[in-house]
Parts: structure tokens; C-alpha cells; sequence
């Protein structure tokens, strides 16, 4: 299952950068990173690693993709969860 969603994320963010450029790429991975974290930045370092994308781009998605993942956790702690969880996580 995992390797599904990196190979489908990886390949939304790839014709992401490949249609609009740098700015798809960053798109990509911030709204791939409301679902999961790892797979827009192993997709990033991927695209990164080929040339196909700078280093400082693929740092700037990466860090996208770890700030909607945590905006996302912390929104799910909140509504889904008590507040005694709630208090827990969102401090960090």
C-alpha cells in the first residue's frame, strides 16, 4: 500500500513539475502532504537527485509537505479526538 501511494504521489508531483513547473511541484507536494508526509518528499528528493529539480525547491516542498501533514493531524486531534488528547498534541 505504501509503495502505491508514493508511486502515485511521485507521479502526480512529477507531471505536476513537468506542466507548471517549479510552483506545480511545491503545489503538489503541500496538498499531497495533507495526506501523507513521506511520499511528496521522497518524490521531491527523487525529482531533486535527477536534476530535475533544485535542491532549494525540493526543501522548500519538502517542508510544505511536513507543515499540511501537521496542520492536518493537528485539525484531526482537535475535531476528532478530546480535548485531553487535543491539549497533548497540538503543543507538539
Amino acid at each position: 500500500v505504501f509503495a502505491t501511494i508514493v508511486t502515485l504521489v511521485s507521479l502526480g508531483v512529477a507531471l505536476l513539475h513537468h506542466f507548471l513547473g517549479h510552483n506545480g511541484a511545491l503545489v503538489g507536494a503541500a496538498v499531497a502532504g495533507l495526506v501523507d508526509a513521506h511520499a511528496p518528499s521522497a518524490s521531491l528528493a527523487g525529482l531533486a537527485l535527477q536534476n530535475g529539480l533544485d535542491s532549494t525547491t525540493a526543501q522548500l516542498g519538502i517542508l510544505l509537505a511536513l507543515t499540511t501533514n501537521g496542520f492536518t493531524k493537528l485539525v484531526l486531534a482537535r475535531t476528532l479526538g478530546s480535548a485531553i488528547f487535543a491539549r497533548e498534541v497540538i503543543p507538539g
